[in-house]
């Protein structure tokens, strides 16, 4: 018996089918994989800040809070010096201005579509061993910790994706931004085009399930 084999326009037949196959899936398979790890960055950089901010608790008799929102510490200069013994540091940024970001405008909102917040934000910082970028902010009685969870360099420097904010209350837990007990509850903000558009994700990055496979 004559075996019968694929003709040449049988094989380009199927290489093409592939091809489109290929051109369908691949793509969401590249956006799912940065999902997730983005996540996982997320989920490291938290773990790492938590445990951090819990040994400085330990360490110190008075409370975080309320040294550094009383004078003469109530400085974001003198906030990130106190905070960084408490991590493996691969670069203090100093100067600040050699040290990407040079501030806040170098992130976008969590719609892509702005400039996030504002220039004040994200002066002081400093750089830990898992790659993420931290930045501590003492303004009034509050203080606001951000972290860029895998670096400024890798991007891609949105709100709610890879930059989120902590906050440091006056019993000296650290809750997410946008938690009910925050100074910004209910703040995660993902349709909005405003600035400020993302702020509060951090607590939904942390508790909604399946918060960054939605992303968009």
């Amino acid at each position: 018996m004559k075996k019968k084999a694929f003709n040449l326009s049988e094989v380009l037949l199927a290489i093409a089918i592939i091809g489109i196959v290929a051109a369908l899936t691949i793509p969401n398979l590249n956006k799912n994989v940065k999902k997730s790890d983005l996540e996982t960055s997320f989920k490291k950089g938290y773990e790492i800040l938590s445990q951090a901010i819990t040994q400085m608790q330990l360490d110190n008799d008075d409370s975080i809070y309320t040294k550094f929102t009383t004078s003469p510490n109530n400085t974001s200069a003198k906030l990130k010096t106190a905070l960084m013994p408490y991590f493996n540091v691969i670069n203090n940024c100093t100067p600040e201005t050699k040290c990407l970001p040079t501030n806040m405008t170098g992130y976008k909102n969590y719609t892509n579509k702005t400039t996030f917040m504002n220039t004040s934000h994200f002066v002081y910082k400093f750089y830990v061993e898992n790659g993420m970028l931290i930045s501590p902010i003492v303004s009034s009685t509050l203080i606001i910790l951000w972290v860029d969870t895998n670096g400024y360099k890798k991007g891609p420097n949105r709100a709610g994706y890879d930059m989120f904010a902590f906050q440091i209350l006056s019993n000296d837990s650290l809750i997410p931004i946008g938690s009910a007990k925050s100074s910004y509850p209910e703040y995660c903000t993902t349709s909005s085009n405003a600035n400020s558009s993302g702020f509060g994700c951090a607590n939904n990055a942390l508790y909604v399930k399946d918060y960054f496979k939605t992303l968009p």
